[in-house]
């Protein structure tokens, strides 16, 4: 995930012209996405909660930037293209890419985020002087 979304943004950042809100929005969310997947490889790796609420919080800019590009591609779709189109837009694409950014993205942060304060807290519990 880190690797393509890189790869994405410097596509976007030098092959694309950055004159379009689309490109610019788009290249922000993919270099959100790659610091998101560093932050939740590094948070697994040293078991950081600290780094996991950290990608959480990176998430949350990444949805309300999805959100964004999502609306402003609804404005694009519905002046230029014909009705079915935008029906097959807005009942197909959107619903779609709500669903594998629930699943692939934000629902494994959270279980990653869980798992992490129950380690935690088992660890505060079992270094407690009065857990004896």
């Amino acid at each position: 995930m880190a690797i393509s979304s890189l790869l994405t943004f410097l596509n976007l950042i030098f092959c694309q012209s950055l004159s379009s809100p689309f490109t610019i929005l788009y290249a922000i969310e993919s270099f959100l996405i790659a610091n998101y997947a560093i932050a939740m490889i590094g948070a697994l790796k040293n078991k950081d909660l600290g780094q996991a609420k950290r990608g959480y919080k990176i998430d949350l800019a990444c949805l309300v930037i999805l959100s964004i590009c999502i609306g402003l591609d609804s404005v694009v779709v519905l002046t230029r293209y014909t009705f079915k189109a935008v029906l097959m837009y807005s009942l197909g694409l959107v619903p779609l890419l709500g669903l594998y950014y629930f699943f692939v993205i934000f629902n494994p942060v959270a279980k990653i985020i869980g798992h992490l304060e129950r380690r935690e807290a088992l660890a505060k519990q079992s270094t407690s002087p009065y857990n004896a």
